[in-house]
């Protein structure tokens, strides 16, 4: 791609349904000028963070569990550093994955309100290694 002028741009708007949008004006065939409208993206997933707040380790379906094709159960183990580092290149797809919350539950030591769908024994058999 060519040195791209600021001019090159044209501005995008929103329209009243929240899409993008934007005014184009027809040219003469001679006119070959590109010109670039960027449009944001039709979704935005939030990530909220807050400093010094760990939060709580979370567990996930057995079923996700076997999606992911993962030994254990953890969807999120803030403590364990290694475990965290390990997740660290994630891809988004996978994070949305482990975050799901239709397929995780807080971690209430080896208790779960849902045993068929959650296996509380994976976390004794982590603590063991």
């Amino acid at each position: 791609m060519d040195k791209v002028d600021p001019s090159d741009f044209q501005p995008s708007t929103q329209n009243i349904n929240g899409s993008a949008g934007g005014v184009i004006i027809l040219t003469p065939e001679s006119d070959t000028k590109q010109v670039y409208m960027v449009i944001p993206p039709s979704l935005a997933i939030p990530i909220v963070f807050l400093p010094g707040v760990m939060g709580s380790n979370l567990r996930m379906t057995k079923s996700r569990q076997e999606k992911l094709k993962r030994k254990d159960n953890r969807a999120w183990r803030p403590d364990d550093a290694g475990d965290t580092l390990v997740r660290r290149h994630d891809d988004p797809d996978i994070r949305q994955l482990n975050f799901d919350p239709d397929e995780t539950e807080v971690e209430y030591y080896e208790w779960t309100a849902d045993g068929k769908r959650f296996d509380a024994t994976q976390l004794a058999l982590s603590r063991s290694r």
